[in-house]
C-alpha cells in the first residue's frame, strides 16, 4: 500500500500507512501478520544421498523436452550442481562470444535454502568440522 501511495504522488511514511490499515482493517493486517512461509519437507534416506548425478539426468532431459539450451544458470556452491555445471558449459561451446560460453554456469549462494544452511552451520560449530 506504501507503494501505491508513493506512485500516485502521495508522500506518507511506511509507518504512517501501516498505523492506518491497522486501524481501518484490523482483521485483514492480522490475517496477514499470521500467515507464514510453507516450509516444504524433504526427506533423504542419508547424508549426501543426492547424487549429483540425478540433478544432472533432470537438467539433460529438460533440456531435451525444450529442446533448447538455457542462455545462463545460476546455482549455488554446493556439491550437486557440479554435472548441470559441466553440461551447461559443454551445451554453450559452440557459441560466438567466448564470454558468454565462460559466463554460462554462474555460482553463488542460494538464497531460498537458508534453513538448512543455518543448520549446516550450527552442525559445523558444535560438533564437526570437516
Amino acid at each position: 500500500m506504501h507503494a501505491k501511495c508513493l506512485a500516485n504522488g502521495l508522500k506518507v511514511r511506511q509507518e504512517d500507512v501501516r498505523l492506518i490499515l491497522s486501524a481501518l482493517d484490523p482483521n485483514g493486517c492480522q490475517s496477514r501478520k499470521a500467515r507464514r512461509l510453507n516450509r516444504r519437507e524433504y526427506f533423504a534416506k542419508e547424508p549426501n544421498f543426492i547424487d549429483p548425478r540425478i540433478i544432472g539426468g533432470y537438467f539433460i532431459s529438460t533440456v531435451g523436452k525444450l529442446n533448447g539450451v538455457p542462455t545462463l544458470v545460476r546455482g549455488d556452491l554446493g556439491t550437486k550442481n557440479c554435472y548441470v555445471k559441466s553440461f551447461q558449459r559443454f551445451l554453450r561451446r559452440n557459441r560466438q562470444n567466448k564470454d558468454v560460453n565462460e559466463n554460462a554456469f554462474i555460482e553463488g549462494a542460494s538464497t531460498h535454502n537458508q534453513r538448512i544452511e543455518c543448520w549446516w552451520g550450527h552442525f559445523r560449530k558444535q560438533c564437526a568440522e570437516f
